[in-house]
């Protein structure tokens, strides 16, 4: 009796056991977490390396709004009449 309950157990460790792997083999045929990790490793590599191009085109971008900004503010100042001898040269050709 008493090896009966043994083997009864053994046998369902057993199943257990094959479940629990069928399980994680299929999790990883599906979603292929080292595969990710590899990939998500090497993106950052990626990132990393072209971080100073990244960077020297924000600048650039913010350098010229600033240049444009100042055309803008040089354009209403020199067309501004509250101005002393401001304002009373227009240019047609604009």
């Amino acid at each position: 009796m008493a090896a009966n309950i043994v083997t009864d157990y053994v046998k369902y460790f057993i199943e257990n056991v094959q479940a629990y792997f069928r399980i994680s083999l299929s999790y990883w045929r599906k979603n292929k977490p080292i595969q990710a990790m590899y990939y998500s490793t090497i993106d950052y590599f990626k990132n990393l390396f072209s971080a100073n191009k990244k960077l020297q085109v924000a600048k650039y971008r913010v350098n010229h709004l600033k240049y444009r900004l100042y055309q803008m503010e040089k354009l209403i100042d020199d067309n501004n009449p509250s101005q002393i001898n401001k304002g009373k040269s227009f240019n047609q050709l604009r």
